[in-house]
């Protein structure tokens, strides 16, 4: 049995029909998405990023076979603020069977660690691509959580996108098919949470110790898989 934590610190909100402006809004300063700086050669208009990452899904699995799950949970929240604590209770309480698609984990494909490993970026219109291929895969009669996204300005502006797309995609299947899917346009809702920074540095600083821990043990004993060390778990000034 799940055991609910304490919400406090926690804002969930639900995107309405052109009213999505206040995604960026509601977020504390400290938690905007910002540009990183070698992801300057990039194109910087979010509508052409999204319109190739969208056409290419579409060629892949075809216009119809769009369906995306019928609720979709945007958790943010910045490191140590229990994004992993909260998720469980988040997917119990919903009612939500499908796993929850942590944007890290599908940063871990060839292609990704590839560039990844050269110390290039993961372009947003790859990390777009990477998310409507998990949201697809996902069962589109039950809800699902991203874990990680947007995290970038470009990616702030996509996810508007993404919710208007659905708008229309919706209005164009009722058309062609004179009914509609029960679940072809997804409710969308913002999870923010909110933690302070002496809190949040702290509890980076705790994984880390049980991360080199644990990677210790499975070096010494051979069995086990090593756990990712982030810099952050390391050092308190990042």
């Amino acid at each position: 049995m799940w055991k609910k934590p304490r919400t406090l610190g926690m804002r969930v909100h639900q995107i309405q029909p052109h009213n999505h402006h206040h995604i960026t809004n509601q977020l504390p300063s400290s938690h905007t998405p910002t540009t990183n700086p070698s992801r300057a050669k990039e194109i910087k208009d979010a509508k052409l990023i999204f319109n190739q990452a969208w056409k290419n899904i579409e060629d892949r699995y075809g216009r119809s076979n769009l369906y995306f799950p019928k609720e979709i949970i945007f958790l943010m929240g910045a490191p140590g603020s229990g994004k992993g604590t909260h998720t469980p209770s988040i997917l119990h309480s919903r009612g939500i069977t499908n796993p929850p698609i942590c944007m890290s984990n599908l940063l871990q494909t060839p292609e990704c660690r590839d560039l990844i490993d050269k110390g290039q970026m993961v372009s947003d219109r790859q990390v777009l691509e990477l998310l409507f291929d998990a949201l697809i895969k996902s069962t589109s009669d039950v809800g699902v959580l991203v874990d990680g996204f947007p995290r970038t300005e470009i990616q702030v502006e996509c996810l508007k996108l993404i919710y208007d797309k659905m708008q229309i995609k919706t209005g164009q299947r009722l058309t062609a098919r004179n009914h509609l899917h029960p679940h072809s346009r997804p409710v969308f809702r913002i999870c923010v949470l909110y933690v302070d920074e002496d809190i949040s540095v702290q509890r980076q600083l705790a994984r880390g110790v049980m991360i080199r821990e644990h990677n210790l043990q499975v070096r010494r004993s051979g069995q086990g898989q090593f756990w990712e060390e982030r810099v952050t778990d390391n050092d308190e000034t990042v």
